[in-house]
């Protein structure tokens, strides 16, 4: 069973939540059918951060690994990951 979408968006609203905890949310929600864009209206954040914060989904594991548990702002998140495909492309 799933984690409820109220639990969902509060992680994705969550600013001293870890990154990679909420990208993982925003992640779910989309599976489950919700649009970045639907997102952002719900959590009262906007699509540029929605989609900063997802992109930490995309980078390397034991980048991932690295990162897990920190509190990271979502501009480092897009930072992050455009730097990790520039560098193993």
């Amino acid at each position: 069973m799933g984690e409820d979408e109220a639990t969902l968006l509060e992680a994705v609203k969550g600013k001293n939540r870890p990154g990679l905890d909420r990208a993982e949310a925003i992640e779910k929600l989309c599976q489950n059918g919700k649009t970045q864009s639907e997102i952002a209206k719900l959590t009262g954040l906007s699509d540029v951060y929605i989609s900063h914060l997802r992109t930490m989904l995309t980078l390397a594991p034991k980048v991932r690994q690295r990162l897990a548990g920190l509190v990271i702002h979502k501009d480092a998140c897009y930072s992050l990951a455009n730097a990790t495909r520039k560098v193993f492309v």
